[in-house]
């Protein structure tokens, strides 16, 4: 079982520390809800640049990414559950193991169920942890649910809109 995933954005240096190293950002931006991350993605065979929102308030990071010409995904939005705390200049993310596939305007799936119980089980993820990251996922699921899966729409209503590069919307 791998470790929980610990992630360090640094927005004055323009730095993602994660477990795989450290990782040079195009851009950082606060917004009234979180934090907007773009980067490039190096040496991966399918994604050759993520975007996120970090959220703390929902316990979600919304990635959106761009594939290489011969790759495509099914889904629209990958999100991760997560706690999300900011310090200053410093974003921190803890990775609970869960996350969701949403299908914009059709259905979701919550993907990881056997790493995030292998975790519980193992004590790698605490029961404080452990009973956030379900209950995001829980309330995730039937927010989006309760708005026919329009992600957009369920983000709207919590006064949340997110952005992303032009070229996101013709890439997923």
């Amino acid at each position: 079982m791998h470790p929980i995933k610990v992630s360090l954005h640094d927005t004055w240096l323009n730095l993602h520390t994660e477990p795989k190293g450290v990782r040079p950002v195009d851009r950082y931006q606060r917004t009234g809800f979180g934090l907007y991350v773009a980067r490039p993605f190096q040496n991966h065979p399918r994604i050759r640049y993520w975007e996120a929102h970090l959220i703390p308030e929902l316990g979600l990071q919304v990635n959106v990414f761009h594939y290489h010409p011969d790759c495509k995904a099914s889904h629209d939005y990958y999100l991760d559950v997560m706690r999300i705390e900011q310090k200053g200049h410093q974003w921190c993310t803890e990775d609970y193991y869960l996350d969701l596939l949403v299908y914009q305007g059709s259905h979701a799936r919550i993907l990881d169920t056997d790493e995030y119980l292998h975790a519980v089980q193992d004590g790698t993820l605490s029961a404080e942890n452990a009973e956030f990251a379900l209950m995001t996922a829980h309330k995730t699921l039937n927010n989006l649910g309760a708005f026919g899966y329009d992600m957009d729409a369920w983000l709207a209503s919590e006064g949340i809109e997110l952005f992303w590069k032009p070229e996101a919307v013709t890439s997923r």
